[in-house]
């Protein structure tokens, strides 16, 4: 009697092990959230599993790498695709593997990555060294006004200010840096647009609220955020960056923005100094002009970053109105113009000013 006991309550203790584990193994490899919301995940080429497991971690869309790599090996998964991916918080561990399977077998695919920063003329060198579209072709879509105002239909962020005539590109500050993946060199410039568009909206999705009710517009906060992005490559310095534009703003001074300077006559940044007269070009771009007093340039002068995006919006607060960067990236903040020169001087002296 007793032995019959013991075997049934190990046959119970069994059973109640194997429903809790049962839900444990659910709970881990089942979805974050019962919610929907969308995250892109870019899987680069070469990527082992373990580490796709941690971009997948990253992403908080699985709830560890280390589930994640046993049960891709429990289940001798085998091979998972690199390409740019929209999962949701909703999917299961086994979703996003069978997602992650799709279309992995594409020899033809092709992968552009766009860097934080790059300019609208770095932009279409690279669609037309990557795939089948020529210059013209690139350019002539980038300024189509149909194609323009379905986009100002189709996403919140983009108004009617990009028809503004006095902008040297309309798109400029919207085409979201990443690393991008298409089914093949004949992709449309059409759908390479569009994708980064979508990639910048769920991007700012987080930060849509902020900006609407911000005093200044979705249009002026990615101007503001393209210069940032420019003079400041640390998100530190990013946000000391913003608060002294603002403050400066505030004062009705101009930003005196050398990066608009240089974008305004259409000269690459280390590509060489300003003359004189390029610094004093009357061009709706330069910050340095005495007509720019409390205002910002026309337009954007890159693409930038999410890092210099949210720079813009939560500044960190403080009193300077002045900043210099030495050759090496080091960035001097100061309150007054006395101290800015002294600065400047003793950058000078210690021969780290930035010459090109």
């Amino acid at each position: 009697m007793q032995y019959k006991n013991k075997i049934l309550f190990l046959i119970g203790l069994l059973g109640i092990v194997t429903i809790i584990l049962i839900i444990v193994l659910t709970t881990l490899y089942g979805p974050m959230t019962t919610n929907s919301n969308e995250v892109e995940v870019v899987i680069p080429p070469g990527t082992s599993i373990k580490e796709i497991g941690a971009i997948l971690e990253e992403a908080n869309v699985i709830r560890s790498k280390n589930l994640f790599y046993i049960y891709v090996k429990l289940y001798n998964v085998g091979y998972l695709g690199s390409s740019n991916y929209i999962l949701n918080t909703n999917m299961s561990v086994k979703e996003i593997i069978n997602t992650l399977k799709i279309e992995n077998n594409n020899p033809n695919q092709i992968v552009i990555t766009f860097k934080e920063g790059i300019d609208i003329d770095e932009f279409i060198n690279l669609v037309v060294s990557k795939t089948n579209n020529n210059n013209n072709t690139v350019k002539t879509k980038l300024k189509d006004k149909s194609f323009l105002n379905s986009l100002i239909d189709k996403y919140w962020f983009i108004t009617k200010d990009i028809l503004n005539e006095d902008l040297y590109h309309p798109l400029e500050g919207y085409l979201y840096p990443n690393t991008y993946f298409f089914h093949n060199k004949d992709v449309e410039v059409e759908t390479i647009i569009i994708k980064m568009l979508d990639a910048f909206e769920r991007d700012l999705k987080p930060l849509k609220k902020e900006m609407l009710k911000s005093d200044y517009s979705a249009f002026e906060i990615i101007t503001l955020a393209s210069i940032i992005e420019l003079e400041g490559a640390k998100t530190e310095d990013r946000l000391n960056i913003a608060n002294v534009f603002y403050n400066r703003l505030n004062k009705r001074m101009n930003l005196g923005s050398d990066v608009t300077s240089y974008y305004g006559v259409s000269v690459k940044i280390q590509e060489r100094d300003l003359t004189v007269e390029e610094f004093n070009d009357d061009n709706p771009y330069n910050t340095r002009l005495a007509n720019m007093q409390g205002k910002l340039p026309v337009g954007p002068i890159c693409n930038p970053s999410k890092d210099s995006i949210i720079a813009t919006i939560r500044p960190k607060k403080n009193n300077y109105y002045y900043f210099v960067a030495d050759k090496r990236k080091k960035i001097y903040f100061s309150e007054t113009l006395k101290e800015h020169e002294e600065i400047i001087k003793t950058i000078k002296n210690k021969g780290d000013w930035i010459t090109w």
